[in-house]
């Protein structure tokens, strides 16, 4: 199945988030030189996190 846009947000400082159907998001910040791309969480947050 083919990862397709859900949502696009358009933040007032013009950065630009847009969240895909897999649940992955990526964020552009509003001059165009940086972005973030973050994968989908296959697990839950603490998943991996040790307690020492």
């Amino acid at each position: 199945m083919p990862v397709r846009p859900t949502m696009m947000v358009l933040y007032s400082n013009d950065a630009t988030e847009v969240r895909y159907s897999d649940g992955s998001r990526l964020h552009v910040l509003p001059c165009g030189s940086s972005f973030t791309h973050h994968c989908m969480q296959d697990a839950h947050p603490v998943h991996g996190m040790f307690i020492l």
